[in-house]
C-alpha cells in the first residue's frame, strides 16, 4: 500500500499512501465532511484512481448520501472521461486543466 507517485506539489517523486477522497462542502455553514474514500493500491485491486473516483460518484448517486449539483477536483483528475461523466450525469464541474 505505500508507494511513490508523482506529487503536484512537489513538483517529482513523492512516497506516500495513495488515497482518493470525495468531500461535501457546505458553504453556508464552511463545513466539510468526508463522504468516501478509497486506498488506491493498482497492484492488489487493479482500479485506476479514476476508477476510484468515478464508484465513488455512482455510489454518492445510487445511495443518495447527499445531493449534490457541483465536483471540484484536482488537475489530476480533469480527463476527458471523468469530465464527460459528470457533464452526461447533469453536474458542473470545476478544475484547472493540465
Amino acid at each position: 500500500m505505500f508507494g511513490v507517485s508523482e506529487g503536484g506539489n512537489e513538483h517529482g517523486i513523492v512516497n506516500g499512501i495513495g488515497v482518493v477522497n470525495c468531500l461535501y462542502f457546505n458553504p453556508h455553514i464552511e463545513r466539510f465532511w468526508i463522504i468516501d474514500y478509497r486506498i488506491y493500491n493498482p497492484e492488489n485491486d487493479e482500479k485506476s484512481k479514476i476508477d476510484h473516483v468515478e464508484e465513488m460518484i455512482f455510489d454518492v448517486l445510487e445511495k443518495k448520501i447527499i445531493p449534490f449539483k457541483t465536483v471540484l477536483m484536482d488537475s489530476w483528475y480533469a480527463t476527458q472521461r471523468l469530465m464527460a461523466l459528470i457533464d452526461n450525469l447533469g453536474k458542473t464541474y470545476y478544475c484547472p486543466l493540465k
